[in-house]
């Protein structure tokens, strides 16, 4: 293992056990009897510094885990009345979904199935692939600008006070 490989895998998981660190907290507030709350973080940042690093024997194999993954997640948006989604762009991009474009064949977190979703990011500005998000201006997408760190202490808060109101 490269010392660059072993520096940008170790950057990555850091950033995604305080992500979900955070973002846990939302799921704990919504458990109870009336509400719950599930998580998902999709696995493309941290694939693709991987995939740039090893042997393309290997991207196969981690494309697939990433993929499977994500169809477990997936499944609950259907259900799933209100969808978060924090900073992402390009991985919850209904685009993909759709042949001829930069995001084709990407596997993607399906918020767009939910019955409402909520995304919070500094602005509405494209993801890497230059590629407007649909699902921004969707009628069932409130958009809620802020840094992810204050943003998601500002929204566990609203749902603390909603949960006990």
């Amino acid at each position: 293992m490269t010392a660059t490989l072993f520096g940008n895998l170790a950057t990555s998981l850091l950033g995604l056990l305080v992500g979900f660190e955070v973002i846990s907290k939302i799921s704990s507030t919504l458990q109870t009897p009336m509400m719950s709350g599930a998580n998902a973080i999709h696995g493309v940042g941290g694939g693709a510094i991987i995939t740039a690093s090893l042997a393309d024997s290997t991207v196969g194999y981690l494309r697939t885990l990433v993929a499977a993954a994500l169809a477990a997640a997936n499944v609950a948006f259907a259900a799933c009345d209100v969808a978060l989604v924090v900073g992402a762009n390009d991985v919850t991009n209904p685009i993909a979904r759709h042949p001829g474009n930069a995001l084709s064949g990407m596997p993607i977190l399906d918020g767009d199935h939910a019955k409402s979703v909520v995304v919070l990011k500094r602005s509405m500005s494209p993801g890497c692939a230059g590629i407007l998000n649909p699902l921004f201006t969707d009628p069932k997408t409130g958009m809620f600008f802020a840094d992810a760190k204050k943003g998601l202490a500002d929204t566990i808060l609203a749902i603390k006070q909603y949960v006990t109101a």
